[in-house]
């Protein structure tokens, strides 16, 4: 089950976020229709030639985009390929750049000063 996060600052900015995971467990079809086509390459790979393990899910992180520099829902693919885990990072769903997850203490965008960070709820 997945949990929303808001954020906000005394500046005004504020984000919902849906983060984690829901309960789905996805299919490979799933993966390759919810998650960048550039970026399914290895998981691809692992796929066709029988080396993708048993699991693989996509997770939902707050991320922060290097490009547009907005905080995002970034989506982050797990699996496991000959048995060692791999984590492949999506693109921002708002400009195509690359995410680099935040950590537990965001700063606004915007000031740059520390977010508030509250749970909102959950999500399935």
């Amino acid at each position: 089950m997945g949990y929303i996060n808001k954020l906000t600052c005394q500046c005004g900015y504020s984000k919902e976020m849906m983060l984690g995971s829901g309960r789905q467990l996805p299919d490979v079809e799933y993966i390759r229709e919810n998650f960048s086509k550039d970026k399914l390459e290895r998981f691809n790979a692992a796929a066709d030639s029988g080396c993708l393990g048993p699991v693989f899910y996509i997770e939902n992180i707050m991320a922060c985009c290097r490009q547009c520099h907005d905080i995002q829902t970034g989506k982050v693919l797990h699996f496991q390929e000959n048995g060692s885990p791999v984590e492949l990072s999506d693109v921002c769903p708002a400009c195509n750049g690359d995410l680099e997850p935040l950590g537990d203490r965001p700063l606004c965008p915007k000031c740059g000063k520390p977010l508030q960070v509250q749970m909102g709820g959950l999500w399935d």
